[in-house]
């Protein structure tokens, strides 16, 4: 085989070894917790998995081997307290009274206050709340402007009627909650001990900030936090080759599944090969004649040699398959 054919084989062999994967989803078979699992995507390919609908769920259970089970990591994850006016995350410690939060029903995701203390709670309950208005700065206990009864809401429903009616949910801070407190105070006219919803929340959500509302949990999942639970169970896993969701505490590790971001050049496939190439080296010939009155010397060099040599070297290829 001459190094032409042998140089073609080599390239076939190197997108065969490394184009194994829908150019969708890259499944990457080493151990991370989550946030390690999350960096490399985001550093390497894009960002961790977001499943749409179930026909992303099929295309993602055959793009990876077909022997593979147990689990990995997607881009599901429920680890932040998230503030709706500014979709930021909750800075600080907080405000919690004591034990909270503590997440006793596996499903208290959403945050009220009472005498200044947090505690969370299912977010379907049925409780007053507090808006913010942008406009006024100030902050409005919602009430039924016909009979003037405080209203009582699910925090959905609370944070629907603040955005159509105000600005959103108050957000409580080390700089606000004197003014949020005086407001309820004042405006329920001293009633002490008083429940409402406040702007924060938790919930399942994606790595790369989609509103997929597609979800695919096993029976009996996700579990969340809770009594006996301390550590907590807020980050997504598929298990193989069902395909149903669980969540698992994201310090364990697992593989993971990456998506693919289309501007994206991926890392560099470095494949060491053995190349042969043949080097000639050839002295010329040279002919010297030095002339006296009565002789004629003639010089020449040994005559022409050729060297071949063989060495190794390593080919770099830049595969992208972000298509």
């Amino acid at each position: 085989m001459d190094k032409t054919m042998r140089l073609i084989t080599i390239i076939s062999g190197l997108f065969s070894l490394f184009s194994c994967c829908s150019c969708q989803y890259h499944f990457v078979n080493m151990a991370k917790t989550w946030s390690q699992a999350q960096l490399y995507c985001r550093q390497n390919y894009g960002d961790l998995v977001t499943i749409g609908d179930q026909t992303g769920m099929d295309k993602l259970i055959n793009a990876l081997p077909a022997a593979w089970s147990g689990p990995a990591w997607i881009g599901l994850y429920n680890i932040s307290w998230t503030w709706s006016l500014t979709d930021t995350q909750l800075e600080g410690s907080g405000f919690w009274d004591v034990g909270q939060p503590d997440n006793v029903n596996d499903n208290d995701f959403c945050v009220y206050m009472s005498n200044k203390k947090w505690s969370d709670a299912n977010c379907d309950l049925q409780q007053h709340f507090v808006c913010y208005d942008k406009k006024t700065n100030s902050y409005i206990l919602a009430r039924d402007p016909i009979n003037y009864n405080i209203l009582s809401m699910s925090w959905t429903q609370a944070k629907i009627y603040c955005r159509t009616q105000y600005t959103d949910l108050a957000i409580v801070t080390d700089a606000t909650l004197s003014a949020v407190q005086n407001a309820i105070l004042q405006q329920s006219y001293g009633q002490a001990g008083l429940v409402v919803w406040i702007g924060l929340y938790r919930e399942w959500r994606w790595s790369d900030k989609s509103g997929s509302l597609f979800r695919n949990w096993d029976s009996g999942k996700p579990i969340g936090a809770g009594p006996g639970k301390p550590q907590g169970q807020f980050c997504g896993e598929v298990q193989f080759p069902s395909g149903l969701w669980s969540d698992d505490k994201c310090v364990n590790t697992h593989p993971f599944i990456c998506k693919c971001d289309a501007t994206k050049n991926l890392p560099n496939v470095v494949q060491t090969t053995e190349l042969s190439t043949t080097q000639s080296t050839t002295t010329k010939s040279t002919t010297t004649s030095t002339t006296k009155p009565t002789t004629t010397k003639s010089t020449t060099t040994k005559p022409t040699t050729t060297k071949s040599t063989t060495k190794s070297t390593s080919t770099k290829s830049t595969i992208k398959k972000c298509n």
